[in-house]
């Protein structure tokens, strides 16, 4: 755990957040009062200023009001803990869900009324409903901002048109763009965040990147493994989770060469990524943010050899449905060499059909992404073969343009 916990920017806005944003979703409704308090307290204590919450619908059949008791609760944890707000980044968001009876001022208004508090930090939008366009989203949040009870404006679960279109309408508006977007970001997935139009709108925008999900629900804790209980005990079976909980396991090979947990080394991976002001994380104890908070410091240490590593274990696999006995008619090389290769292309064949390729100096994501797409399609035609990465090696610190020094992946 750092000493002090650092602080990033938020995009082109005046907030700065610590590096660990907790979440509360709907975790306080089902913990003990006095264990909630005393969980929100230590991440307090422990340098955590940034905390996200919103309004959601009851779940236990126990909540005095059917949606928005989660607000409830949290201004009341919070004044329980004695905290300053005033001292934190509070951020909540706009659901648009009784649009347009509720304008997005009145959803403000009712949530800070619900939390007793007077202004938030950040006002997230969340996916935009059908009938509420871009143009009319961004005309309601400039009304917003204009109140005075709002710092700034982000976005959740953007797709990247979306957000270009908005940094577009926020010029038009004369108010400043989005200063950050909450995305699902891990090991697990990485394909939204690392899309090309994404970076690109969020270069647009001078956006942060908000990483969610980062443990995919609980998965790359590498628990399950051993038999732990957990949410997602009751869909082990799911195949929608097998993959992350396939990775969750292989985690715990690097993360014990490393003196950490796979989940520590998941949620650190989140923070490499150069756009990531803070990784949102949900806990439920005081030991999940120690374990959250040591991951600022193993981002810090990681090497590019252990980042080659974790990503040679989550993007360069095919998914287990992909795979059978039989073994195919021919094996498949890719080999680039980065800089000076005398071959000024490598390219992945299959079938005699050329599916990936690779020119000297071209950017090790998109190469990345382009074999990742390769494997989709290969796995898409069910294909009766064994396909797995052998070796991953790579030189240089993970970034948006960060170049390989050589690559060799064998599948057979």
């Amino acid at each position: 755990m750092p000493a002090v916990l650092p602080h990033r920017r938020l995009g082109g806005s005046e907030i700065e957040v610590s590096r660990i944003a907790l979440g509360s979703w709907r975790t306080f409704e089902r913990m003990p009062r006095a264990e909630a308090e005393r969980l929100l307290a230590s991440a307090l204590e422990r340098g955590i200023d940034f905390l996200d919450d919103a309004r959601y619908d009851d779940e236990t059949g126990k909540a005095p009001i059917p949606t928005g008791y989660s607000e409830v609760l949290f201004g009341e944890l919070l004044r329980a803990v004695g905290a300053d707000p005033a001292a934190l980044t509070v951020s909540n968001k706009l659901w648009w869900e009784f649009w347009p009876g509720q304008d997005a001022i009145g959803e403000l208004e009712a949530s800070l009324q619900r939390m007793g508090l007077d202004r938030l930090g950040l006002l997230y939008s969340s996916t935009l409903p059908s009938e509420v366009p871009v143009p009319v989203a961004v005309e309601q949040i400039a009304a917003v901002l204009a109140t005075g009870r709002v710092g700034a404006w982000a976005v959740v679960n953007w797709s990247a048109a979306d957000l270009a279109a908005a940094t577009a309408e926020a010029a038009r508006a004369a108010i400043p763009p989005p200063c950050a977007a909450q995305l699902p970001y891990s090991l697990a997935r990485t394909d939204w965040v690392e899309d090309p139009a994404m970076d690109a709108a969020l270069a647009a925008a001078g956006a942060s990147l908000i990483p969610s999900a980062a443990l995919a629900g609980g998965a790359l804790s590498g628990k399950y493994s051993d038999g732990a209980a957990g949410r997602l005990s009751d869909e082990l079976g799911d195949p929608r989770r097998s993959a992350a909980l396939r990775l969750g396991a292989a985690l715990r090979r690097p993360a014990a060469a490393l003196g950490t947990s796979p989940a520590t080394l998941a949620i650190a991976f989140t923070l490499l990524h150069p756009r990531t002001a803070a990784t949102l994380i949900g806990a439920t104890s005081p030991a999940q943010i120690d374990a959250a908070l040591d991951a600022v410091g193993l981002a810090e240490r990681l090497t590019s050899g252990d980042v080659a590593e974790l990503r040679s274990l989550a993007r360069l696999r095919l998914p287990a449905d992909a795979l059978s006995s039989g073994r195919s008619a021919s094996s498949t090389r890719i080999s680039c060499c980065y800089p000076g290769s005398r071959a000024p292309e490598s390219s992945w064949c299959h079938g005699g059909k050329r599916v990936a390729s690779v020119r000297s100096g071209e950017k090790a994501l998109n190469f990345e992404r382009k074999v990742a797409t390769a494997f989709r399609m290969y796995a898409s035609r069910r294909s009766r073969a064994t396909a797995l990465p052998t070796a991953c090696s790579a030189a240089g610190r993970w970034s948006t343009a960060w170049p390989l020094a050589s690559t060799s992946l064998h599948f057979e």
